[in-house]
């Protein structure tokens, strides 16, 4: 109690504050750092567009779009020839890619050297 009567719990109350305050302030700097970091390691649209065109190598892309699915940053990207492309916006990864049907049937071949395309 003697320590008290020296200092004042005026004081006391002044450092617990500014302890307090530092202690917000030094976690905001942490949290928007992380963030900045977590931006600046995202594929831009154009990496993403080229990272597809590599999974189908003479296809252009025809769209970019950027979605939120399962919790992380995708883009989906679609090719010229049907093809679309699912790529992780942080790390570049393809997640997916699936062939889309053109509706004409006339075209496609059988699946198998024994099946007959019945079409």
């Amino acid at each position: 109690m003697k320590l008290f009567s020296q200092i004042g719990k005026r004081t006391i109350f002044v450092l617990l504050a500014t302890g307090i305050l530092l202690a917000g302030v030094l976690i905001g700097v942490f949290m928007n750092t992380t963030t900045a970091r977590a931006q600046q390691s995202q594929l831009t649209s154009d990496e993403a567009k080229a990272a597809a065109e590599a999974v189908s190598p003479g296809a252009a892309a025809t769209h970019v779009g950027l979605e939120h699915e399962g919790g992380k940053d995708v883009y989906e990207v679609q090719l010229d020839n049907g093809m679309e492309v699912e790529i992780d916006a942080t790390t570049g990864e393809i997640l997916a890619t699936e062939q889309s049907d053109d509706g004409d049937d006339a075209n496609d071949a059988p699946d198998a050297l024994n099946e007959v395309d019945d079409d």
